[in-house]
């Protein structure tokens, strides 16, 4: 977004917030704050251990079984009520180094970090308009809460930057435009810019028997999210810290609900390649390569039922990627380069699909219990893979406090 344009949007906004009350009769500050916290504990076991289900390193022979206990997550937030058009947000993380069943731990793994910060310029009794500038996931495909294991559009889509973002929230329709600085481009390693701007256009309408969502958003350059620019195969670049193709990608995605049942499909994709040296895709098993165009979706329906006064739901769910065997590196992985056409091998790519089912009882208002399995099926020899399957099993253990 251009500097001038940026200013007259906080031109039209000003009126809004100046004539906006500012003083809330609050006693005391603690009445401004509310505070809410996660914790997320999970134990998984796996017939094969789940990362090496792209290909593997020939120190390790077969992939061997594999079993884990885990803190996937576990947050504090502050939301503090600063004025009737200001709000602050603020939430501290932190996360185990990688175990086998996640990809890409938000904060890197075995650190305290600060997941989000940032401000809401809003006042919904006078305008339908809102500014959020500071750290926050970017509105593009992002968290997937449809499974347990992190899921495939997760994986190439969750990104967290320091961003601006204006948007509207009016009868329904949430949309936004935003902008921020992602990595640098090969050809300019020192540049110091905003170079990334997308938009994110969005329908809910919230209804027990029968409600429904969709929405699309567009991003002008992929290379910044978490999973995708951790790439290392074939000596990648995006590992380094810049990249030499920007691209571009859509998100689509819809939500339905019907009385007791819920359904919903999602779908990512690179709209142009990546570089060869940024992200490698073969077909001919690593005689030649060429830059890969990935995309992943998702479906996933449910039932939700009471047992014995408890709130439960039974979810059945598909996922699949194309052209992400090389895509990513899990934290926590060997970075030594291993056997496989793709050099640095272990823990690296998407599943090609995965079947799963999951069901979740909430004990207690704060705190649910959830059971998965899954069976993942990796690419096969030509695309670099292994053609391996792997049979996954989760037990987690979700506690919220708010």
């Amino acid at each position: 977004m251009k500097r001038s344009t940026l200013l007259l949007v906080l031109l039209y906004l000003l009126p809004a917030i100046t004539q906006a009350e500012t003083g809330l009769n609050y006693k005391y500050w603690q009445d401004r704050i509310a505070l809410s916290g996660i914790l997320n504990v999970t134990g998984f076991a796996a017939n094969h251990t789940p990362t090496t289900i792209g290909i593997i390193p020939s120190n390790i022979g077969s992939s061997p079984a594999s079993s884990d206990l885990s803190v996937t997550l576990a947050s504090v937030t502050a939301n503090a009520k600063l004025a009737d058009w200001l709000n602050a947000l603020i939430t501290t993380s932190y996360q185990q180094t990688s175990p086998a069943f996640i990809r890409s731990p938000d904060g890197g793994g075995d650190t305290l970090f600060v997941d989000q910060a940032f401000l809401t310029f809003a006042d919904t009794h006078k305008t339908p308009f809102y500014l959020i500038a500071g750290r926050r996931w970017v509105d593009f495909g992002g968290l997937d809460d449809s499974s347990y294991l992190e899921s495939t559009t997760q994986l190439l889509t969750l990104m967290r930057q320091t961003l601006a973002s204006l948007g509207i929230d009016w009868k329904g329709w949430n949309s936004s435009i935003y902008a921020f600085r992602g990595l640098n481009a090969a050809a300019q390693p020192n540049s110091n810019k905003v170079n990334n701007y997308g938009i994110n256009i969005e329908y809910l309408k919230k209804d027990n028997q029968f409600g429904y969502g969709i929405g699309a958003g567009y991003i002008s350059n992929l290379v910044s999210a978490l999973y995708p620019g951790s790439t290392v195969a074939n000596s990648s670049s995006l590992n380094g810290g810049n990249y030499h193709t920007a691209v571009s990608a859509l998100y689509l995605h819809a939500i339905f609900n019907w009385h007791n049942f819920d359904a919903s499909v999602k779908y990512a994709n690179a709209l142009n390649a990546f570089s060869v040296l940024d992200i490698p895709f073969t077909t001919n098993s690593g005689l030649s390569f060429r830059g890969a165009k990935p995309a992943t979706w998702g479906f996933n329906a449910g039932y939700h039922f009471n047992i014995m006064h408890y709130s439960t739901r039974f979810g059945l769910g598909y996922q699949g990627s194309a052209q992400s065997v090389a895509l990513g590196k899990a934290s926590g992985s060997a970075t030594q380069s291993v056997a496989g056409v793709y050099g640095t091998a272990f823990a690296i790519g998407m599943p090609r699909s995965r079947y799963y089912a999951n069901y979740t009882i909430r004990l207690i208002k704060w705190a649910d219990i959830g059971i998965e399995i899954a069976k993942d099926q990796g690419y096969i020899k030509s695309n670099g893979g292994t053609g391996r399957s792997t049979l996954t099993g989760l037990l987690t253990v979700l506690t919220h406090i708010s």
